[in-house]
Order: structure tokens, then C-alpha cells, then sequence
């Protein structure tokens, strides 16, 4: 993202074992009436899978993505200022077997 051009701040810390995040997001200046930019993250696992909150809508996508592709963010107004924390889901496969079939079922829990 190329601050200058999109006048977005972004900040973002990445715990050791890649699993949490925080990113500070802000505006540096009046924007009205903008197109929405690319959030593009750093420093995840492209191999996980993340969850979070972000204006009014709940993201579950994989490290991959959210460092290659990203999400679209619409940054409005004069006091434009949001924190966004992204976890790791965890995924736990369960295995049930039956006499005529192996049935995998997923549990997901943000960790």
C-alpha cells in the first residue's frame, strides 16, 4: 500500500509463533467519496487460517490470501481510526468409525 497515494496509515504486529495479530488503521487526512483500497496483511503463517471482525462483517481466510490478496477496506471520513485483531483458528479433525463407513468431522475454535 503506498501511503502517500492511498493516505492510509497501517501498522501491524505479528506475535513469534505467528498466530495473533493486531493492525492499527488510520486515516491521515479527510477522505470522502474514495474508492475502497486493498488491505494486504504481513508476517502471517500462509499456511493458517485466520478469523476476525471487521466493519460489521466476520472474515475466516488463510494466511495465503490475506498476504497476497487481501481484503477491501473503505476508509471514510476525518476520524478514521480502527484496530483490528486477527487469531489463528484452530482447526481439530475428529475421526469416527463405523462398520461401513469413516465419517471426518472439523471443529473450528479461535485460539
Amino acid at each position: 500500500m503506498d501511503i502517500d497515494k492511498d493516505e492510509i496509515l497501517v501498522n501491524q504486529y505479528v506475535n513469534g509463533d505467528k498466530s495473533r495479530s493486531v493492525c492499527f488503521i488510520a486515516s491521515k487526512g479527510t477522505r470522502f467519496f474514495k474508492k475502497p483500497v486493498p488491505l494486504r496483511f504481513q508476517g502471517l503463517d500462509a499456511d493458517k487460517r485466520y478469523a476476525f471482525d471487521f466493519d460489521s462483517r466476520h472474515y475466516e481466510k488463510g494466511g495465503a490470501f490475506l498476504m497476497n490478496v487481501g481484503i477491501d477496506i473503505e476508509v471514510i471520513g476525518n476520524d478514521y481510526n480502527k484496530i483490528l485483531i486477527i487469531e489463528e483458528i484452530q482447526r481439530d479433525i475428529v475421526i469416527f468409525e463405523d462398520k461401513e463407513r469413516m465419517q471426518v468431522t472439523q471443529k473450528s475454535t479461535v485460539i
